[in-house]
This record gives structure tokens, sequence and C-alpha cells, in this order.
């Protein structure tokens, strides 16, 4: 369910900033989560410990793939900019 909602609001992204802030916010519950893992071994509760693993590998899934998406969408809009600043200056002095 995480993972769904995740991917249905990333998919939504229209700037790769959008998608850079996402990734940053799960960056953040990947590290509380390695911190919960680490709560649930000292107190040797072994199915608390199942489920921080579950829930950390869908973070870190879910970090990568939204990562990944972002960096690809920074690269499309530098193009974009660049091919947009190169038609103004070719056009710029026939005006």
């Amino acid at each position: 369910m995480l993972l769904d909602i995740t991917i249905k609001r990333a998919r939504l992204c229209t700037k790769s900033s959008q998608l850079f802030s996402m990734a940053e916010d799960l960056s953040q519950q990947i590290s509380d989560s390695e911190s919960t893992l680490n709560l649930a071994e000292y107190a040797y509760n072994w199915s608390w410990v199942e489920s921080e693993v579950k829930t950390l590998a869908v973070l870190k899934y879910a970090y990568k793939t939204i990562h990944g998406w972002a960096e690809d969408m920074d690269d499309e809009e530098a193009f974009a900019q660049q091919s947009a600043e190169m038609d103004a200056a070719m056009w710029g002095d026939r005006v």
C-alpha cells in the first residue's frame, strides 16, 4: 500500500525538484526506519524486526526508483533549457 501510494504520487510530479523532494522525504523515512529496526533488534522482538525490515525494503526501493526518475527528469529539463537558449540565440538576431 505504501509503495502504491508513493509511486502514484511520484507519477503526478511535473518537475524534477518535486521528485527530488519526495526522494529526500523517503531518505528521512529510511533513516527513521533504520533507527526503529535497531530498537526492535535490541528488544529481541523478531516480529517487529521482520515488519521493520519489510518497511525498510519498500522505502529503499521507492527511494531508488524515485531518485532515478528525478535524475532522468532533471537531465531532460536541462536539455530542454539548453535547446530553448539555443533557439533564442539563433532566432534573436532575426527579429
